[in-house]
């Protein structure tokens, strides 16, 4: 009889240690979730905003990426400081992209070199029209740069994701 209590009194102990663990992990991955999600989420979204005040430093800001709030994904997002900046440039730029190259639009907007798919955009093609995404999934803004038979652009569609 006594071996049978001492086994069910370590089976408790293990299973009590058992549920403490699993909690333990549990409140990791909550934190590791929110802090995530906290860095795309540096600012409130806001793409009905006027132009740049301060081009040069929201050309920067705009590239920005921060890691993906998402568990699932792996592939980087825009936070809302990068979409308002993109809102500000595209503001400031709207009518003097149209007519561009590519070259010429890519050193406009300080176009990085390392930005890709990755950086949340599609990169820009030699044909077809060029889309420029700075989103974090849940929201952001989407410039389509449309493109005529000359490869240059034609006009810039904007639109925004809530």
């Amino acid at each position: 009889m006594e071996i049978n209590e001492t086994r069910k009194a370590i089976f408790i102990r293990a299973f009590i240690v058992s549920i403490f663990l699993v909690a333990i992990a549990a409140a990791i991955l909550v934190s590791w979730i929110l802090i995530r999600h906290s860095k795309s989420l540096d600012d409130t979204f806001n793409a009905r905003q006027g132009p740049s005040s301060d081009l040069k430093t929201d050309l920067a800001l705009m590239w920005k990426v921060a890691p993906n709030p998402s568990v699932f994904e792996t592939a980087p997002v825009s936070p809302a400081s990068a979409a308002n900046a993109a809102a500000r440039v595209f503001k400031s730029f709207e009518s003097q992209l149209v007519g561009l190259s590519v070259d010429e639009v890519k050193a406009k907007l300080a176009f990085p070199s390392g930005w890709s798919t990755a950086s949340c955009s599609q990169p820009f093609s030699e044909s077809g029209n060029l889309k420029l995404s700075f989103d974090n999934g849940r929201y952001g803004l989407t410039f389509v740069l449309v493109r005529g038979a000359d490869k240059r652009v034609t006009k810039i569609i904007a639109s925004i994701q809530n």
